[in-house]
């Protein structure tokens, strides 16, 4: 058991994210996660400095890019929603020769990621930018966008990992889930904000064990540790990428709650981090809607092959909100429950644009690990502070119903159908920390190395899944 006990999800992280990371950045056919080709539109489109999107007759969004990225686009796109459409290497070898023709520039829409902003798409930017020094290769810009991306979360989440004071383990098996390595092998913009979250929950924890350990709790700061000004850093950058995180700029006064500080002067330690992730949120915010350009209005050449919904107006569907807000709470509440199982599969075990998850018993032992780990991993936070760890996920999440229901559903509408667990990732950090308590802390020595090799297995399983869908 002793041997075993060496095969922790921790200790293996960084091999099993760069050599599973990479395999799948490389395997998995171009533009097969979701929304890929807009994000790697917008990718281009900030790597050339342009960091706002550019209108076009006032019923296009997007921007003027080589069109020869749409020409690389539309090779792939037949893969897209056909379960039966396969690819082979040589076909995507042969993409090689389609070069990069900067002097022929077109417009071409993006309008779901024209509105994200541009420091969602720092890895694949830089990437991007760099390569094109090299090559004008499009194939070869789009895996270095993907490669970049990985890394820069594998570094973000291994460095959250090692300041990580406990629940190590529970982080690296939630990180290394086959459904969030699959999406940080992608050109998404969400990877970015993965990470960073990683790293703010991380420094958060190194507080609170600092302040436990010590005992000594400094009423006079706001700022009186460099890892807390980062972290303030950090949750601004997240909400400035995704606005419905925002409230996680509250674990900036929560390190020495119940542990000489009152929440009066814990509340007050957040409340400029959080004005000033809010600021942010909301600045870009009101910039992006601005920008958006809804179904309806959208020039009807083009609409029905962008990710749009007929009937979407936010301004009305926020009005409706704020008049109906039983009927939300009713919307959202339903929708969830209708959607809880689709979202926990999607959560742990699905990749690419479709229904694609793994099989049913390996998403069960994948949750069965999460579990163990959660329950048997113990933490320092003390009750307040999980009380708002978990009140924070809850404020996230229903932030986030209430923009996808703003940007995604007709005005009035009683479902909400886009619960996707992916999106969730960000919080899931914070969901374990409520709920580890240790109480299976005694099997310990069982549980890390057998959810190290249902990890693994569940990789291996992800890697063949997605040779069988697209070759």
């Amino acid at each position: 058991m002793t041997q075993l006990s060496m095969f922790t999800p921790f200790r293996f992280f960084l091999p099993l994210a760069l050599l599973l990371g990479g395999l799948l950045v490389f395997i998995t056919p171009p533009f097969q996660s979701p929304d890929e080709y807009n994000h790697f539109f917008r990718a281009f489109q900030v790597s050339e400095g342009h960091f706002s999107p550019e209108t076009w007759n006032n019923n296009r969004l997007g921007g003027h890019l080589p069109y020869s990225l749409d020409s690389f686009k539309t090779t792939f796109l037949p893969l897209k929603g056909n379960y039966t459409a396969k690819t082979s290497p040589q076909e995507v070898l042969d993409v090689l020769s389609l070069r990069l023709n900067a002097g022929d520039a077109r417009f071409l829409d993006f309008p779901n990621t024209a509105i994200y902003a541009p420091t969602g798409y720092i890895p694949q930017a830089i990437g991007i930018a760099l390569a094109r020094n090299f090559t004008d290769r499009c194939l070869v810009l789009f895996y270095v966008a993907r490669l970049f991306n990985l890394l820069f979360w594998t570094a973000l989440v291994w460095a959250a990992l090692q300041r990580m004071p406990f629940q190590r383990q529970t982080m690296a098996f939630l990180a290394l889930l086959p459904a969030s390595l699959a999406v940080a092998s992608s050109c998404n913009a969400d990877v970015l904000t993965n990470g960073l979250a990683f790293y703010a929950v991380a420094v958060f924890c190194g507080l609170v064990h600092r302040v436990t350990q010590t005992q000594q709790v400094t009423l006079s700061r706001p700022l009186n540790n460099p890892r807390e000004g980062v972290a303030i850093g950090v949750v601004a950058l997240i909400a400035l990428n995704k606005l419905v995180f925002a409230p996680m700029a509250l674990l900036a006064g929560l390190a020495e709650l119940d542990r000489g500080t009152s929440w009066k002067t814990a509340l007050r330690r957040s409340f400029g981090p959080l004005i000033l992730a809010f600021t942010l949120a909301i600045w870009w915010g009101i910039k992006a809607q601005n920008w958006f350009i809804p179904y309806d209005r959208y020039d009807p050449v083009v609409r029905d092959m962008q990710t749009l919904n007929p009937g979407v107006d936010p301004p009305a569907q926020t009005r409706f909100i704020l008049e109906h807000p039983v009927v939300f709470v009713e919307t959202v509440a339903v929708s969830f429950a209708r959607a809880m199982p689709s979202t926990a599969a999607h959560f742990v075990g699905k990749f690419g644009w479709e229904k694609n998850y793994l099989p049913g018993w390996m998403i069960l032992l994948l949750w069965l690990g999460l579990f163990a780990l959660v329950f048997t991993e113990k933490n320092q936070l003390s009750r307040a502070q999980r009380f708002c760890t978990g009140g924070i996920v809850l404020v996230c999440v229903w932030l986030w119903a209430a923009t996808m229901y703003a940007l995604w559903c007709p005005v009035g509408a009683r479902e909400l159908d886009n619960w996707q667990g992916r999106y969730f990732v960000p919080v899931a950090p914070l969901v374990a920390l409520a709920v580890g308590v240790g109480w299976g802390q005694r099997w310990e020595k069982w549980v890390l190395p057998a959810t190290f090799f249902v990890l693994v297995a569940g990789n291996f399983m992800l890697l063949v899944a997605v040779l069988q869908r697209y070759y």
